[in-house]
C-alpha cells in the first residue's frame, strides 16, 4: 500500500470509537496528542499536534479493551490523505494515520499483557476506502480490503 510511513508517541485524546462494517469487521477511530517541549531563550514552550488515526480488525477491539483517554500510546502506520464532501457541498481534506501497530507506553505507567487467541498468525493490511476514507457507508468487500 502507498502512504508515508509514520510513527508517533503521545496521549489518546478520547476513547477510541469502535464500529463494525456491514460484514461484521471491526474498525476504530481515535486521536493522539503529540507534545513537543522546547526551551527558547530560557522560556519553556510547548507545541501540541493532533493526529487522527484509524485501526482495523482485532487491533481495533483490543484497543478499546486496553486503552482509553489520557493513556500514552505509540502508533505506527501509513499517513494518508482523506477527502470528502461535507453537508454544505464543500470539499474537505485531512491526513489520517492508518495504523499498522499500536501499543501502550510503560514510560510512566504499568501495563498487563494478555495474549488473545487469533485465527491467523499474520496481521491483515489496513484497508483502503474507495469513498475517501469514510467507512461508515460500508463499501463492498474486496480481497485487498478485508475489513470493509
Amino acid at each position: 500500500m502507498n502512504g508515508i510511513e509514520f510513527t508517533a508517541i503521545g496521549n489518546l485524546t478520547r476513547d477510541a470509537e469502535l464500529r463494525f462494517s456491514s460484514n461484521g469487521k471491526a474498525w476504530a477511530t481515535f486521536s493522539v496528542a503529540v507534545n513537543e517541549i522546547s526551551t527558547v531563550n530560557g522560556e519553556r514552550r510547548e507545541n501540541v499536534s493532533y493526529l487522527d488515526c484509524k485501526v482495523f480488525g482485532e487491533q481495533a477491539e483490543y484497543l478499546v479493551e486496553s486503552a482509553g483517554k489520557g493513556n500514552r500510546v505509540f502508533v505506527t502506520g501509513k499517513l494518508r490523505d482523506e477527502k470528502w464532501t461535507d453537508q454544505s457541498g464543500a470539499e474537505r481534506r485531512t491526513k489520517t494515520l492508518y495504523v499498522d501497530e499500536i501499543g501502550v507506553s510503560i514510560r510512566w505507567a504499568t501495563a498487563s499483557v494478555t495474549k488473545k487467541a487469533t485465527g491467523s498468525s499474520q496481521a491483515a493490511p489496513a484497508p483502503v476506502a474507495s469513498n475517501g476514507g469514510d467507512f461508515s457507508s460500508d463499501v463492498a468487500s474486496t480481497e485487498e480490503n478485508p475489513f470493509i
